[in-house]
């Protein structure tokens, strides 16, 4: 791609996001970053992996073909999702279960931070228990990020794990109108046990926001209340939340894994790749279209969301 090219296409994406976070009622679909003008303007994230499960940061637009409920989109623009901002969530488990509560976590937590927050960032930290406690709010302060992550250690667990609650809560906050890509980042131990709301609510909301999901699953070598098949549980549900909202998940069960994991989200931040297209259908009736990607790189897989939710008439 020329640097024309490229500079045209990141006019037409930073207006599309500009016009979307004006209005709420953007908010309420995976394509917030639409023109009001052109509901059926569509903007997704997406990454790619080889056969060894590694990156691919130089795919070309002429690689990727993309359909929505089985017919081929035309791409409008493609360019990598580090050119646009970023606004994180992170959210960290501080139930009853997390006795003691481990520091490798909140290390990695905060490594984490101060590698992925850039002028043009921002993130908010918050524990969460039976509900969201919020620490900070977002920020490109690292500073105030650092300070509240630490602050984690402070908090005496408690409650129940309401993991679906959290997710809701958090992608129908300020996240949901942020520009450019929003993702929540959540660290737990454990399945969601207060039964508050359903997985697959948690993942609908987090579509209508397009805020993928992401999973750190602690599962704490010496923690002697979580057995087998409640881990089981946990890596199930970690799977669903992320594959259908094009994130992922990582079990850890010790500080390098933690620092490991971490470090793996924030890579795939940056070789994250932002396209728009023009949905061929023209309905706008609030359901959920199907999307598939498919590359003409032998060897290469995309990860990207399920689908998304249109604009209701």
């Amino acid at each position: 791609m020329s640097a024309t090219s490229m500079g045209n296409a990141l006019l037409l994406v930073a207006a599309s996001v500009a016009v979307a976070v004006s209005s709420n009622s953007q908010a309420s679909s995976i394509v917030s970053q639409t023109a009001t003008a052109h509901p059926q303007l569509v903007t997704l994230f997406f990454t790619t992996l080889d056969k060894e499960k590694r990156f691919v940061t130089d795919l070309t637009q002429t690689e990727i073909r993309i359909y929505e409920g089985g017919v081929e989109q035309q791409i409008v623009t493609f360019v990598p999702a580090r050119t646009l901002p970023l606004t994180v969530g992170l959210l960290i488990d501080v139930s009853g279960s997390r006795r003691p509560y481990p520091a490798f976590e909140k290390e990695a937590a905060r490594e984490f931070i101060r590698t992925v927050i850039r002028e043009n960032d921002q993130a908010a930290v918050a524990a969460f228990a039976d509900a969201i406690i919020p620490l900070v709010d977002f920020t490109a302060d690292a500073a105030k990020l650092d300070e509240g992550i630490q602050k984690m250690g402070t908090i005496s667990p408690y409650g129940k794990g309401a993991i679906y609650d959290s997710i809701i809560s958090a992608c129908k906050s300020k996240l949901s109108t942020a520009a450019g890509r929003r993702v929540l980042v959540l660290s737990a131990d454990g399945p969601d046990n207060a039964d508050n709301s359903t997985l697959d609510k948690a993942i609908e909301t987090a579509l209508h926001a397009n805020v993928a999901l992401y999973v750190v699953a602690v599962h704490h070598r010496d923690d002697p209340y979580k057995s087998s098949r409640v881990r089981a549980r946990h890596r199930k549900e970690a799977d669903q939340l992320t594959s259908q909202t094009g994130g992922f998940f990582a079990v850890v069960r010790d500080s390098w894994e933690a620092t490991e994991a971490f470090r793996k989200i924030a890579m795939e931040f940056d070789a994250t790749y932002a396209i728009t297209y023009y949905s061929s259908n023209l309905t706008q009736d609030g359901k959920f279209r199907k999307l598939s990607f498919t590359t003409n790189r032998t060897g290469v897989k995309v990860a990207a969301p399920k689908g998304y939710y249109t604009h209701s008439k």
